[in-house]
């Protein structure tokens, strides 16, 4: 029982010896605990939290008040719920305006149309220079007036180190997917690459396969083949590099008349990758490139040609938390790590930066606390539910950056990775949170109804569930419905039957 509510039942034993009536307000709040605490309870009954372990704490936002705890200090493994960690760094350590900078600049041999020696493009960990970013600083190249390169594009990553794995757990995966893509100081498209397959009409027939970015640095081969209607896909993808190309090669069978398949795998050498599309969209946009593409760093003699700045940065988080991008979220550490510490950034220096700043703001203890990486795929992250809670109300209340942060989290029911859950409740809308699974780790931080302030934040982690994945998500589900009718029941400027607050 906590202090709250141990103070509640002895204020309302003393008014009834004395003969004092209990207000209606103190009556309400108590019968409102009571039945939230009856109905998680029973929650926690189910098998998934008998031989699970769970963790779960609730407070109010503006107040710091206990509403309901199980196992709150029990440092769990949190998934995806990693990523509040790491966007709440930035937006503390870099800003939410902070911009990511990618530059081009050229040996100032040649003529302003001919450059006679390289072209560089410098990456800034730009976590979201994508295909219409990269076209658009390519064009920026041909309008300041550069038609020709007789030389290499040199692609520059060198604002991070080397080293692309966050943490080395990484490794379990052993596959080379799009979540798992490693990091780079100039990365493209997340770092992967998309391999499309379509069948034949007819048995027999080839399979078409185009990699998606149609780059001259990936080389594909194999001879699929379509297979008889009905039958299964039997495809295997297997991507090699090597040699200043990736190899993408498939084998195996698709059935006639089966759908276009997409495959998404991640590529290792992020800064020849990104060249190779620069010079993609370089001659595209009508700039000849004679040479080749190479890794490599700009020297100081180089001049100034254009530079492609990022959206904000409180935009880039709110993308890669509504989708929980891992790639994204891994971009962001490095760049902390070189603004705080200098080039080149490191995953290490990165989270240490972090866990200093929330240690800093005195807003959580960080006693238990590990983080391994900034996205939540290791399983070597550790926090409890209590500190999640503690960062969000930090969060939520920081004047800097607390409406930022909140727009970031997904709405049940509407979009990102909440969009399915809670899609019938007629009061969805006043839940926010952030997901998180990996195998047998289900986890949901979040907050119910925090406008103003005011409102309720919740941590519910689930861990060592043997992967039953939706019997969590039901579980904490159930748990958020708990939550809005007990916000609703205590009054505290919370919905009305409309959904709408009182006013």
């Amino acid at each position: 029982m906590t202090i709250y509510r141990r103070f509640l039942c002895l204020h309302v034993i003393c008014i009834l010896l004395i003969g004092l009536p209990v207000t209606a307000d103190e009556n309400s709040v108590l019968n409102a605990d009571d039945h939230l605490h009856r109905a998680i309870t029973a929650v926690l009954g189910h098998r998934v939290c008998r031989e699970g372990q769970v963790g779960i704490y609730v407070s109010e936002l503006s107040t710091g008040r206990s509403v309901f705890e199980h196992n709150p200090d029990l440092p769990l493994k949190p998934a995806s719920n990693q990523k509040i960690l790491t966007t709440i760094g930035a937006l503390g350590l870099l800003s939410p305006e902070y911009a990511f900078s990618t530059h081009v600049m050229r040996d100032e041999s040649g003529t302003q149309a001919i450059v006679e020696g390289n072209l560089y493009i410098i990456g800034g960990g730009d976590p979201f220079l994508v295909k219409e970013q990269l076209w658009i600083l390519a064009n920026q190249v041909y309008t300041a007036g550069i038609r020709e390169v007789k030389g290499d594009i040199v692609a520059d990553g060198s604002i991070f180190d080397d080293n692309g794995i966050p943490s080395p757990d990484w490794q379990r995966i052993k596959m080379p997917l799009w979540y798992n893509a490693p990091t780079g100081g100039l990365a493209f498209n997340f770092n992967a690459v998309s391999v499309v397959a379509t069948p034949g009409s007819l048995p027999g027939q080839p399979v078409t396969i185009i990699a998606d970015p149609a780059l001259e640095y990936f080389q594909v081969s194999g001879e699929p083949t379509t297979g008889e209607k009905g039958s299964k896909i039997t495809l295997i993808l297997d991507i090699k590099e090597q040699d200043g190309f990736c190899s993408l090669v498939v084998k195996g069978r698709m059935p006639a008349g089966c759908e276009t398949q997409s495959y998404y795998r991640h590529v290792s050498d992020s800064a020849r990758y990104a060249g190779y599309a620069f010079k993609h969209y370089l001659e595209q946009n009508g700039v000849i490139v004679r040479g080749t593409v190479q890794p490599g760093k700009t020297p100081d003699s180089a001049g100034e040609v254009t530079l492609y700045q990022s959206d904000p940065l409180f935009i880039l988080l709110q993308k890669a938390n509504k989708f929980s991008n891992n790639f994204m979220m891994e971009q962001a550490v490095k760049t902390i790590a070189a603004e705080v510490h200098g080039k080149p950034g490191t995953t290490r220096q990165g989270l240490d930066a972090i866990l200093g700043y929330l240690q800093k703001t005195g807003c959580v203890s960080t006693e238990g606390m590990v983080m391994s990486d900034g996205s939540g795929l290791s399983m070597n992250n550790r926090i409890s539910a209590r500190q999640f809670v503690d960062i969000m109300r930090y969060a939520v209340n920081e004047s800097s950056f607390g409406p930022e942060f909140v727009t970031m989290l997904p709405v049940a029911g509407v979009d990102g990775t909440l969009r399915r859950r809670l899609k019938d409740h007629p009061e969805k809308r006043l839940v926010r949170g952030k997901t998180g699974l990996i195998d047998n780790v289900v986890c949901l931080t979040g907050l119910v109804d925090g406008r103003g302030g005011k409102g309720l934040a919740f941590s519910i982690l689930i861990n060592n569930n043997r992967s039953r994945h939706r019997d969590s998500k039901q579980i904490q589900d159930q748990i958020i419905e708990a939550l809005l009718d007990y916000w609703k029941a205590i009054g505290k400027n919370g919905p009305t039957e409309s959904g709408h607050p009182e006013s």
